[in-house]
């Protein structure tokens, strides 16, 4: 989308309604909106404001959510995009900015419900971004249609990231949730592996639910090793708080192998810490 008289882009995503766009559905939509603009942290997606008729027919009711463009695209395509490759640094930038961003979010009383490499967006200097909260929950489908649809081959990205106690009971949402999915980004970032991939559906339910998680290869970092099967323990209780995730990261560059520029990374920390306190406000 551009703004002609900013000469500037903005980005669109049409909001595909399960059912009538009612009421009720419309002040959910205007009460998010007022909620999500008033956010503001380097490590989420810049909400500009929501179009409620569609672009190419304004007699038709199509909501678009219009938030700020982000150049270098999403983290699933430097995982499986081939030539898009994320280097060490910007890799750990990565796991900093995701895991402060997500401490801001549910300090502001806002879980994600489904954090996976789709909705992290890169800027111009590969800063990460994270989209699709907030609003898209209020026309979301049932989890349990989720769990069919995928079944059924037409879609599995939202149940990789998926904790277990949510197949478990999709009403049971905690924040821990959303560490759980880190992990399986993390681990991704890390192995440049979409995990679970080999896995058909049906099967990859019950393995999760079992403990099954993705094996690791040889050559990875024990203590990110570590940090990762933390974040993604089978009870929810034991996972620690982005708080900590990246308290522990911020203050010890030795979790990744491969050398970091640290220069770069500090530089990293102190844009985030800038909005601190933002989180207790």
């Amino acid at each position: 989308i551009k703004n002609i008289k900013e000469n500037k882009e903005y980005a669109g995503k049409i909001i595909n309604l399960p059912n009538e766009f009612n009421e009720e559905m419309q002040i959910q939509m205007i009460y998010q909106t007022i909620k999500l603009y008033e956010l503001s942290h380097p490590g989420i997606f810049k909400l500009i404001g929501i179009n409620i008729q569609s672009f190419t027919n304004p007699q038709k009711i199509q909501p678009s959510i219009i938030a700020e463009y982000y150049p270098k695209g999403s983290l699933l395509g430097y995982i499986t995009g081939g030539a898009l490759i994320l280097n060490s640094t910007q890799k750990y930038i990565s796991l900093l900015g995701i895991s402060h961003a997500m401490n801001y979010l549910h300090r502001k009383n806002i879980s994600h419900g489904n954090l996976k490499p789709e909705n992290i967006l890169y800027d111009e200097n590969h800063y990460p971004h994270i989209s699709d909260y907030g609003i898209t929950q209020v026309f979301s489908v049932s989890f349990s249609k989720i769990i069919n649809l995928a079944i059924k081959g037409q879609i599995k990205s939202q149940l990789i990231y998926i904790s277990p106690e949510r197949f478990e009971n999709e009403k049971f949402y905690e924040e821990s949730s959303d560490v759980y999915s880190f992990a399986l980004i993390a681990y991704a970032i890390l192995t440049g592996q979409i995990p679970y991939n080999e896995i058909p559906v049906a099967e990859l339910i019950q393995k999760v639910r079992s403990g099954y998680r993705p094996q690791f290869p040889k050559n990875i970092n024990e203590k990110m090793k570590s940090l990762i099967e933390r974040c993604w323990q089978q009870k929810a209780e034991k996972r620690p708080s982005f708080d900590e995730i990246f308290t522990i990261l911020s203050n010890d560059f030795s979790y990744f192998n491969e050398p970091v520029n640290d220069k770069d990374v500090k530089k990293y920390i102190e844009k985030l810490l800038e909005r601190r306190d933002d989180l207790y406000n």
